[in-house]
């Protein structure tokens, strides 16, 4: 197999697509960056970031819409993109990550809830304004 092909059948757990903004940083005190989540799963996460991390470095990262929680993990690898200047980062969670993953699945969900809610109300909208 290709080295740039993921084996998806040997992965230890299911990735739960997200697109969540987190701030990211290494270390105590450090510079924090606002990145895109790509997805989690019990293992870990995977995000877009316009900068390159250092493999096995220890990183601390918060949803932005929720504070509360700081998660910690170890960066095990990083690809430049062809398409653009940013990079696809994977981190390893250090422990496990439940609550984060619960967390973000049922913000992606009050997403799409959302979504349609909006969708629905401005349709009505405009056939209110049409009759």
């Amino acid at each position: 197999m290709p080295n740039n092909i993921i084996d998806h059948e040997s992965r230890q757990y299911y990735r739960h697509p997200s697109h969540v903004p987190i701030e990211i940083w290494q270390g105590e005190g450090g510079t924090a960056h606002l990145e895109q989540l790509n997805n989690v799963s019990l293992g870990g996460i995977a995000f877009e970031s316009d900068s390159a991390w250092k493999l096995n470095s220890i990183i601390t990262f918060m949803m932005v819409n929720d504070q509360s929680h700081q998660f910690t993990g170890k960066v095990v690898w990083c690809h430049k993109r062809e398409h653009d200047n940013h990079f696809d980062v994977g981190v390893q969670f250090l422990k496990n990550q439940q609550d984060l993953v619960d967390d973000v699945c049922q913000f992606e969900l009050y997403k799409k809830i959302l979504f349609i809610f909006l969708d629905e109300f401005y349709e009505s909208q405009f056939e209110y304004n049409t009759v």
